[in-house]
């Protein structure tokens, strides 16, 4: 190149270019969409020597617009993830299987308990008590009566028959009051209601007093020889008959029943008796 042509070339550069530039600027402002974003330079035109670029200036904005389009197309498509549904009922608790409750043991039979002072029955079918022997529970005595005992049949006397008898004690027959004591024969005489007493006689000493309360199997006092050469004691079961509040000795004696059983005895008779009184 001639320094001519170079010459040339610059006077053209510094006269003409500037116009050309300012022209295609406004042109190309004129022309772009009012959201077109600001290209630079480079982009825009490569204008050296009258040379223009062959890359369409707004190429890449656009091209940036649709892949941002398509970009948001996906977004707006793609299947947005939903929470996975949970269960509101609540899950069975494992639950230990309950011990068997232990097999209740059999009741016990109820054992009847005859009370302290009470007979069973506490009557006889004649509306008298269930009279028990007037002695310690399990004792033996021998019953006896001889001719011309005022009556024989229904008087007895006792005998303690494993032991001597002075000193053994006496005991009431039946529930009762003591209605009356007669110390010149050691006797006594208990009210056990419904017109029905028991006697007893030759104590020594007498252990109650008159009006005095007892219960079945009550100490009254001791076997003894009162207004009598032998040790023992007389015994005796009396009605009232003629209802006159007063139990009558002899006309009012019947033949006792002791323990259920009942006795008329003569002369040469001898039965042994085992108290069972509050046993």
């Amino acid at each position: 190149m001639t320094v001519a042509t170079v010459g040339v070339a610059a006077l053209w550069f510094t006269l003409e270019y500037p116009g050309r530039l300012a022209a295609m600027i406004t042109s190309n402002s004129a022309s772009a969409s009012p959201d077109a974003q600001p290209r630079s330079l480079n982009s825009r035109y490569l204008d050296l020597g009258g040379l223009h670029s062959s890359v369409d200036p707004t190429s890449s904005v656009e091209t940036a617009r649709a892949d941002r389009s398509k970009l948001a197309d996906r977004s707006a498509t793609r299947a947005k993830p939903t929470a996975k549904a949970t269960s509101t009922k609540p899950k069975p608790s494992p639950t230990k299987a309950s011990p068997k409750p232990a097999a209740a043991p059999a009741p016990k039979k109820a054992v009847a308990e005859k009370p302290a002072g009470q007979p069973s029955p506490v009557k006889l079918a004649d509306g008298r008590p269930n009279f028990q022997s007037p002695f310690t529970c399990g004792e033996r005595w021998r019953g006896t009566t001889y001719a011309n005992h005022n009556p024989e049949d229904k008087k007895i006397d006792f005998f303690y028959q494993d032991g001597e008898t002075r000193g053994r004690d006496v005991r009431a027959s039946a529930p009762g009051v003591v209605n009356r004591i007669l110390p010149e024969i050691g006797a006594i005489k208990i009210y056990h209601g419904d017109r029905w007493y028991t006697m007893y006689n030759h104590m020594d000493p007498i252990l109650v007093e008159v009006g005095q309360k007892l219960a079945q199997g009550e100490l009254v006092g001791k076997a003894g020889s009162v207004d009598t050469g032998v040790p023992h004691l007389h015994y005796e079961q009396i009605y009232d008959a003629d209802n006159d509040d007063w139990g009558s000795s002899p006309a009012e004696i019947v033949n006792p029943i002791i323990q259920e059983v009942r006795y008329s005895l003569s002369a040469g008779d001898e039965p042994i008796i085992t108290s069972t009184n509050n046993c």
